[in-house]
């Protein structure tokens, strides 16, 4: 913004050119630094103003249940249909002899599987 230092800026024209281009100009979008620590301070009073006074009650704050807990009865998560004993031990020897015929599984967790299955168990290789 040029500053008028003279009586001949004014008549040229430089100076009234220029309060009209601010007076045109839109509101800014943000405020000034010196806006901005006006309203900073004022938030800053009123929260000073809210808080209470270490002797006054204050109300319990309101809690809402947190709807992500896990339950801590699972029985009714999965269904209330169990699979028969004997289809449960079945779906185990399924288990083990899958275990027992994989290439990728630990050998020792073969060993295992296939003692349980009933074969022989090879020992670790030398």
């Amino acid at each position: 913004m040029a500053l008028p230092t003279s009586p001949e800026e004014r008549d040229q024209g430089a100076v009234q050119a220029q309060e009209q281009l601010e007076a045109a100009a839109p509101a800014p979008l943000e405020p000034t630094p010196a806006q901005a620590d006006e309203a900073s301070m004022a938030a800053v009073e009123e929260q000073v103003a809210l808080t209470p006074v270490e002797g006054e009650a204050q109300a319990p704050a309101e809690q809402t249940p947190n709807m992500w807990r896990l339950p801590h009865d699972y029985s009714k998560v999965l269904g209330v249909e169990h699979k028969p004993p004997m289809q449960r031990q079945e779906d185990v020897g399924y288990l083990w002899a899958a275990l027992a015929n994989d290439p990728n599984a630990h050998p020792t967790i073969r060993m295992i599987a296939e003692s349980l299955m009933g074969g022989s168990p090879r020992g670790p290789r030398r």
